[in-house]
């Protein structure tokens, strides 16, 4: 059964891309596995420009683009959600993250130093101009013209640097061009695939408000904005999300 929202519909289920390595295989598996999912009732494909080193998002991509050609299902009828943020690295180029960066981001500019948000080895990043590189890798990735939701990946890790104003106001500027990628066509919504930033303790450096980030989304585009998703865990051992009264709505 699917669960009918007002853009379009979505299985109960969705097929995931995150775990695997990095290898011939787990890519032929995978193929198999959303081939397999397609046909048989789930319609939602969740991916990331750094799962598996890129190659999650191709082996969607070589799906899509066979099940296509062949005249097999219809773009309208399915779902994909991706999600850039995290500096990824590339299997095919035989780059890791670190190389990704120095080579594909800081040398042509598309990033500088002063971009980075860094925890441990996680590099993260909110400047629009990584967004707009890793929306174009994506759709050439899956061989897709529209990406139907594009996530920003665990902005905690920001977070947890910039501090509560300065994030607020990086935040404002990708909303900004999220919204001008729906006017160009790239993408149909946005919205936020986090890790602990909605179920953290308030005080927590990575926490953020939901209400605060919805007002950010209604100052860039009014209650027509298109920041309509959110990706949080929830599963039988972490029911944070269901338990935990951490997140205000008007003073409540």
């Amino acid at each position: 059964m699917k669960q009918k929202t007002p853009w379009f519909n979505v299985s109960r289920i969705a097929i995931g891309t995150h775990l695997g390595d990095m290898n011939e295989v787990d890519s032929a598996l995978y193929q198999e596995s959303i081939e397999f999912a397609l046909y048989n009732g789930i319609n939602f494909i969740d991916t990331a420009i750094n799962y598996r080193g890129m190659r999650s998002e191709r082996d969607v991509g070589a799906v899509l683009s066979k099940l296509f050609k062949e005249d097999r299902i219809n773009r309208d009828d399915i779902v994909i959600s991706t999600k850039a943020g995290i500096i990824p690295g590339d299997i095919d180029l035989q780059l890791r993250p670190e190389n990704y960066l120095e080579e594909k981001l800081l040398a042509p500019g598309i990033l500088h130093e002063k971009d980075l948000q860094i925890i441990d080895n996680h590099k993260h990043v909110l400047k629009p101009s990584y967004y707009d590189f890793a929306i174009e890798q994506s759709l050439k990735h899956m061989n897709l013209n529209m990406i139907d939701i594009h996530y920003i990946h665990n902005p905690e890790i920001s977070k947890h640097i910039l501090g509560d104003e300065k994030f607020f106001k990086e935040l404002e500027m990708l909303f900004k061009f999220y919204e001008g990628q729906v006017e160009r066509g790239t993408i149909r919504f946005y919205g936020m695939a986090v890790w602990s930033a909605f179920t953290d303790h308030p005080g927590a450096p990575g926490y953020l408000s939901f209400e605060k980030v919805i007002n950010t989304a209604k100052k860039v585009a009014g209650s027509s904005h298109h920041f309509r998703f959110i990706q949080t865990p929830f599963n039988f051992y972490n029911q944070k999300a269901l338990t935990d009264q951490n997140q205000q709505v008007c003073g409540k």
